[in-house]
């Protein structure tokens, strides 16, 4: 028999996606949103047609409304999302032990997410397995951690929630396991999503809960933004001016658990460590033609989500920039790359 945990956390990460198979794969317009009204049962909406999905990746998660951040709470872990003001995803990590662990997104020429995956965990953590296919509305197939074929089919009530799923892995077409889970939605809030839902695995009571926080004037209006960018940008010049960067105790508060490996993967020197020099310039020593060789931020701005910031290396000048966010009122490094650089023998 399979496992629990590995149903369970692809199973729930299955759930994310269950707008698309509810809605057919739509979301991106409002006329593709689900006129519905709520059901009887947990909390009480007005009578009112349930708000559109504002965004394609609004819908595939199954939000309603202008959504600034997302947690999810299964099976001991914690998930968070975070959403722009035009509702596009931008960023998702998982919270475990005081770490981190960040997410990356697979597009398709459309822009809608096709993947989601953890670029430290094992294969079968992928949020969205390998080889993803929505075969119809209702079915969806990945391949597991041992290159079995996994299939979830799923059921639907009235309003188009998940109602029953039906798992089933099979190994060279030979069915291995089965099993068949039913689902409970219990409270919604006022904008129609779905608060909490329970489910039974295995025999087992399980639950999943969701807190959701929207933009407005009261919650993450643009006053927070401005000082989240702020905060950020005072964090990146603390972090260059002072040299914290070169500190791992700083690096393992400070960054995803997806960036220490690309820092760890990066270290050319025996042994282990973090390779530093990549938030400065290439160069060992100074710039022996520069007449100001102070080492600092000369500027940072902010584009296309990303954070770049020009410094001067002892005298070498150069850019970097930094994926960068706020997660619970402490700033984090999901990514670094090299824009340019000053490097001897340029003219």
């Amino acid at each position: 028999m399979m496992k629990k945990q590995y149903i369970i956390l692809p199973l729930v990460a299955c759930l994310l996606w269950a707008s698309v198979a509810s809605c057919g794969g739509k979301g991106g317009n409002k006329e593709n949103a689900v006129d519905e009204k709520e059901e009887a049962g947990g909390d009480e909406a007005d009578d009112e047609v349930v708000n559109a999905y504002l965004s394609q990746d609004l819908a595939t998660f199954d939000l309603r409304g202008q959504v600034s951040d997302v947690a999810y709470k299964n099976y001991r872990r914690e998930t968070y999302l975070h959403f722009d003001r035009d509702g596009r995803l931008a960023y998702m990590c998982e919270s475990e032990g005081g770490r981190l662990k960040d997410f990356e997104v697979e597009r398709n020429g459309s822009g809608q997410i096709e993947r989601l995956w953890s670029v430290t965990d094992e294969p079968w953590m992928n949020i969205f397995g390998y080889n993803r296919q929505m075969e119809s509305p209702s079915l969806y197939v990945w391949t597991n951690m041992m290159g079995n074929n996994v299939t979830y089919t799923y059921s639907h009530d009235s309003l188009g929630r998940v109602s029953n799923i039906v798992y089933e892995e099979s190994v060279h077409s030979d069915l291995v396991d089965e099993s068949e889970i039913d689902f409970s939605f219990n409270n919604y809030d006022e904008q129609g999503n779905w608060r909490d839902f329970s489910y039974k695995v295995y025999g087992d009571d399980m639950a999943v809960s969701r807190s959701i926080t929207y933009y407005s004037a009261a919650r993450k209006g643009d006053d927070e933004e401005a000082r989240e960018e702020k905060m950020v940008k005072d964090f990146i010049v603390d972090m260059y001016d002072n040299d914290r960067y070169m500190e791992y105790e700083f690096l393992e508060e400070h960054c995803t658990d997806g960036m220490l490996k690309f820092l760890k993967e990066s270290y050319e020197y025996d042994g282990e460590g973090y390779a530093v020099w990549l938030f400065r310039s290439s160069n060992v020593d100074g710039n022996p033609d520069a007449e100001d060789r102070e080492s600092r931020v000369l500027s940072v701005t902010k584009k296309d989500g990303w954070y770049h910031y020009q410094y001067n290396d002892c005298g070498w000048k150069g850019e970097n920039r930094m994926r960068c966010f706020v997660f619970r009122d402490q700033v984090w490094i999901s990514n670094l790359e090299s824009v340019n650089c000053e490097t001897y023998g340029e003219e």
